[in-house]
């Protein structure tokens, strides 16, 4: 009988060893396997849309949908719950930084979770070149609608940093203080470089 429960007791203590060694050994494999695919992703972003340039990427927001798209499309389809935090992501200095989580069950029910980190920079020669595009306000206008204006002097409502010969721009809302209603932005200046300055016109 005291061999039976030394062996049962053993088998149990095999058994805990085991399940702990594989546990920590798929921690390790996911965590790998996390912060590979985080830094690829970035690297592959910021490759076309630094380097060769793509169309389809030509301001932050573009920017941070490709990185999310190429990353979770590197990660096996199992049903992972996966958080990922932009911290950065800046097509004009060429730079993301992120950080992913996965939470996940281990085989005995206990739940587990990881964080991989990536600051994927690339070099400063293959930066596209960017132009501003400025929206100004009467000063009429600034005053209605609350901004510290200068008189007589139009003030500067937004500035967008875009890439250059970027045209697809979406141009920002207008207020409308009371006793104002905003028609369109009007192009008034453009440079050689193709920095653009619009104003707002008001009925």
């Amino acid at each position: 009988m005291k061999h039976l429960v030394f062996s049962l007791a053993g088998a149990i203590a095999v058994f805990l060893i085991v399940s702990i060694l594989l546990s920590l050994h798929s921690r390790d494999i996911r965590k790998v396997e996390l912060e590979r695919s985080l830094s690829r992703a970035a690297e592959q972003s910021l490759e076309k849309a630094c380097i060769s340039k793509t169309d389809q990427i030509q301001d932050n927001d573009a920017l941070t949908a490709d990185f999310i798209s190429n990353f979770l499309g590197k990660l096996k389809s199992d049903g992972k719950d996966i958080d990922i935090e932009i911290r950065t992501a800046d097509i004009y200095k060429g730079i993301i930084s992120a950080r992913a989580t996965e939470s996940y069950t281990f085989p005995n029910g206990r739940s587990g979770r990881i964080e991989a980190d990536t600051v994927t920079i690339v070099e400063r020669e293959s930066r596209r070149p960017t132009v501003s595009v400025r929206y100004f306000l009467p000063p009429e206008v600034a005053r209605d609608a609350g901004f510290d204006y200068s008189e007589d002097k139009d003030f500067i409502y937004y500035t967008l940093r875009a890439s250059k010969g970027y045209e697809n721009r979406k141009d920002p809302a207008a207020p409308e203080p009371e006793g104002h209603s905003f028609i369109r932005w009007k192009m008034i200046s453009r440079d050689r470089s193709g920095n653009t300055d619009y104003i707002g016109v008001y009925s």
